[in-house]
């Protein structure tokens, strides 16, 4: 009995899911572009993130840079260029490089050692909230916002 009660959960959750696939989401989202240097030249490849400068306020929204510095921001449920729920923000930044060290350090990917580690090329201001002097407010309708980050 048991085992068909799970079943049948199983099958209506699965039904459920499959119905909301590609439906609004339940929270309402609002764009945002913008761009992203570092000392005036367009930064690529580098991920950023919108955390809530309140905790429990809001979720944490998600953004790449295109190969001309352009931002794209996707919800938290992942649907991209929809932007992020009104409210404040810290934006931090993220863009990794392999660098090869001398002693081998444990990879957790393989479970072996290794020579070559990512390491956040941005400068460590930008990298956590704590820290970052970006904070923007997310209103309702389009949100453009330029970080021009500094090396010094």
């Amino acid at each position: 009995m048991n085992l068909y009660r799970i079943a049948l959960i199983s099958l209506i959750l699965l039904s459920f899911t499959a119905g909301c696939k590609g439906k609004r989401s339940l929270v309402d989202t609002y764009p945002i572009e913008g761009t992203v240097t570092l000392d005036g030249v367009p930064l690529t490849k580098v991920a950023v993130l919108f955390e809530p400068t309140e905790s429990g306020t809001n979720e944490v929204a998600t953004g790449s840079v295109d190969e001309n510095g352009k931002l794209t921001v996707s919800t938290p449920n992942g649907l991209p260029g929809k932007g992020a729920m009104e409210g404040e923000y810290a934006v931090t930044f993220i863009k990794t490089t392999i660098k090869t060290v001398s002693r081998p350090v444990f990879d957790p990917g393989t479970g072996g050692m290794t020579n070559q580690i990512a390491v956040n090329i941005i400068p460590k201001i930008y990298q956590t909230k704590e820290t970052t002097p970006f904070t923007v407010t997310v209103k309702k309708g389009k949100n453009v916002f330029d970080f021009p980050l500094k090396s010094k």
